[in-house]
């Protein structure tokens, strides 16, 4: 695990770019995933608003080309991470409160670095990947040519576009 202190940022230019955001506490559990067009900002909302934010103490923030792919990705984190203070997405909601456990950990996000694996995770080939990444399919800007794919992000964007009707 990185510094208590850090911030790792995937920086992605772009005027519509929205960053999710994930919130740790010391011993790495995760309290809080969000989305912001500025994290650091959010963060200064939650430290006033929200009980639970005296105990962040590690951020990671993941940078994403359009609001609607953040919250494809955000909706995705929340089911398959389910952090201690989400109550939207979160299907753990008790009395309108989210029910902390004190012994949830970090769930990282499957993260995959090419769209051959991509490809195998989903049974799809790769020729299919490509067409679905000109249609938009969720991704994360590592650097000028280096994205790597959130798998429960982009499951839930292949559901949505299969919805769509737009996959052969």
């Amino acid at each position: 695990m990185e510094d208590s202190n850090s911030v790792a940022v995937d920086d992605v230019a772009g005027p519509q770019r929205t960053a999710l955001y994930r919130h740790f506490d010391h011993e790495g559990r995760l309290l809080y995933v969000g989305i912001s067009l500025s994290a650091v900002e959010r963060l200064a909302q939650h430290s006033r608003s929200a009980k639970w934010s005296q105990a962040i103490c590690h951020i990671t923030v993941h940078w994403f080309h359009s609001r609607e792919a953040a919250l494809d990705a955000e909706v995705a984190a929340i089911a398959a991470e389910r952090p201690a203070y989400n109550i939207v997405h979160n299907s753990e909601v008790v009395q309108g409160k989210a029910a902390p456990s004190a012994s949830r950990r970090v769930n990282v996000p499957m993260l995959v670095d090419s769209p051959a694996e991509v490809a195998a995770h989903f049974g799809i080939s790769s020729g299919t990947v490509q067409r679905l990444v000109r249609d938009g399919m969720p991704r994360i800007q590592i650097s000028n040519r280096k994205y790597q794919y959130d798998l429960p992000a982009v499951r839930i964007w292949l559901d949505r576009h299969k919805a769509g009707g737009s996959t052969h």
